[in-house]
């Protein structure tokens, strides 16, 4: 998915890919600078989950840097688990069945 202001541009990109089993999928998030925390990255991640919920994917998943603190509270904000990964100390790993959610965004998305 891509986010486009008239005034910026591209301000933001979500993705995922399908995990081999199908049932899952690895996501990600960016966000231009200048629009974080207003709610974009929360709109896009909803958006993509709903697209993810469509093809039939079940729950996704991401690894963040421990130290990224905006997107483990966004994580936290859409129903994310987030622990500590067992295999390093710098990354934590979100996580969460997906079931479609309101969409209510202030940006144009696109598939």
């Amino acid at each position: 998915l891509v986010a486009r202001s008239t005034r910026d541009g591209i301000i933001g990109l979500a993705q995922y890919v399908a995990d081999e089993s199908g049932g899952g999928c690895e996501v990600a998030l960016v966000i231009s600078d200048a629009w974080q925390r207003q709610g974009l990255g929360t709109e896009m991640l909803i958006a993509l989950t709903n697209v993810a919920s469509d093809n039939a994917i079940g729950y996704f998943h991401a690894d963040v840097l421990a130290d990224n603190y905006p997107m483990r509270a966004l994580a936290r904000k859409v129903g994310c688990d987030v622990r500590r990964s067992g295999e390093t100390s710098f990354v934590v790993e979100i996580s969460r069945r997906i079931r479609p959610l309101a969409q209510t965004a202030s940006a144009r998305l696109w598939q």
